[in-house]
């Protein structure tokens, strides 16, 4: 990483103990979306995944005063978002076209991003590299200020006018979707600033178990029956809290001591390595093995199902995606 910010232990902490244990975690969070999207799987344990991507993302981004620079910023790196959509887009309306959908239908597929359902993810990501080189140098001036509305636009703001049909369906609602992750885009700046006391977190024994029960307290709420009794504002609140969470359970984790550790968190950052590909491509992946496990088992559902799919689909998935990324242009769509 060149120009990085020479501000001390913060950047230094940063480098260390987060950067180099980012393959590890987006491995996990990538393992934890493809499980999300095999039904029986499926559980609020795992809601962290995607909002976690966007924590990194935001403390990557944040290293290098580079990236604070926009026109040179969007010619490094939008490149590498605008092409893998457009690819996938085609892609997933041509498979929406086999199974009988209209022109009329793929074009407001298109315009809502939701040719397939994970594909909301590349407009909001795209919105949130549009907005860093202003926002960075923003929050700088006033962190406090820029966290606090970064999170109420995330968790009350984008909820609200959602609800309230303030966000027409379509472009326009897609255009806007990266509110919906800013909180969590800001959150990643705060790390990287707050580097020292994060990584105290991460080591304190104490900080470690506040951070699992955080994680696991809402989704045990949201598998319960007081899950109706929680208002959608608090509910809001907690997710974002468990997100965080999370976040720093994956980092402690991801650094083990025993041999067997080690092996394990080796292959979750191979995953991690490609995680962006394998992100765009997996439900091509899932479904496919999905009815080969049907047809080879007889059965078509059920935890054991879910996981055997699960063991199938991440391998087969990245030894996929490392193949087109061996492909001529290939790395400009993994």
């Amino acid at each position: 990483m060149q120009n990085v910010r020479e501000q001390g232990a913060p950047v230094g902490d940063g480098r260390t103990y987060f950067v180099f244990r980012q393959p590890v975690i987006r491995g996990a969070c990538l393992l934890a979306v493809v499980a999300s999207h095999i039904p029986p799987l499926g559980l609020p344990f795992l809601a962290f995944c995607v909002p976690a991507f966007v924590m990194m993302s935001g403390f990557y981004l944040s290293l290098s005063n580079r990236n604070e620079r926009a026109p040179g910023f969007y010619r490094r790196t939008l490149k590498f978002l605008l092409i893998p959509y457009a690819f996938y887009t085609l892609v997933y309306a041509a498979v929406r076209a086999t199974r009988g959908a209209t022109p009329v239908e793929l074009w407001r597929g298109f315009l809502s991003s939701d040719l397939e359902q994970h594909l909301w993810f590349m407009p909001a990501i795209i919105g949130l590299y549009l907005l860093h080189p202003w926002l960075r140098r923003l929050y700088r001036k006033s962190p406090a200020a820029v966290c606090f509305a970064a999170l109420a636009l995330q968790t009350w703001g984008w909820p609200l006018a959602k609800g309230h049909g303030l966000l027409p369906e379509g472009a326009v609602r897609s255009a806007l979707s990266c509110f919906a992750m800013v909180g969590y885009f800001v959150v990643g700046y705060f790390i990287l600033d707050h580097a020292q006391a994060a990584r105290r977190l991460c080591e304190s024994l104490a900080g470690r178990a506040a951070c699992i029960a955080l994680w696991l307290f809402w989704p045990v709420v949201k598998l319960s029956p007081a899950a109706g009794q929680v208002g959608w504002p608090i509910a809001n609140v907690c997710a974002a809290v468990s997100v965080v969470a999370a976040f720093f359970v994956l980092a402690t984790v991801s650094r083990p001591g025993s041999r067997a550790g080690v092996a394990i968190a080796a292959w979750v950052a191979s995953f991690g390595l490609y995680s962006f590909g394998i992100y765009l491509i997996h439900p091509l992946v899932v479904a496919a093995v999905s009815r080969g496990v049907t047809r080879l088992t007889g059965v078509g559902g059920g935890a054991p199902w879910g996981v055997l799919v699960l063991v199938v689909t991440a391998p087969v998935a990245l030894l996929l995606v490392k193949w087109i990324a061996n492909r001529p242009l290939g790395r400009y769509i993994t």
